[in-house]
């Protein structure tokens, strides 16, 4: 079977807020981290339900380009890897979030 790694973006402005109602709604875990790499803050999820998600801010670097230009009006971005069916689900119900972009490698 492929990985699947989602892309969701958020109209959402709080990125703490944003990271905890997703906890919240997927019960997983939620840390709280800091990377330059990553534009500064995130959050990492942890749950069985789903490999990996980080919630980010969709920053901007030094030479004034976005991490993902695409989708400039989503302020905060999701990425989620190998989610199960419920988790999407899940996502489905929340009305800040949309899925962006879809990856299957495998």
């Amino acid at each position: 079977m492929p990985d699947r790694f989602y892309l969701f973006g958020s109209t959402g402005v709080n990125l703490a807020e944003v990271s905890k109602n997703l906890a919240r709604t997927l019960a997983a875990a939620l840390e709280k981290r800091e990377s330059s790499y990553m534009g500064g803050v995130y959050f990492l999820l942890r749950s069985a339900h789903f490999d990996k998600a980080t919630v980010e801010e969709n920053w901007t670097d030094e030479e004034g380009y976005q991490s993902e230009p695409d989708f400039p009006d989503y302020p905060i971005l999701i990425y989620l890897t190998n989610p199960d069916q419920s988790v999407l689900t899940s996502l489905g119900s929340l009305p800040d979030l949309a899925r962006l972009r879809l990856d299957e490698v495998g």
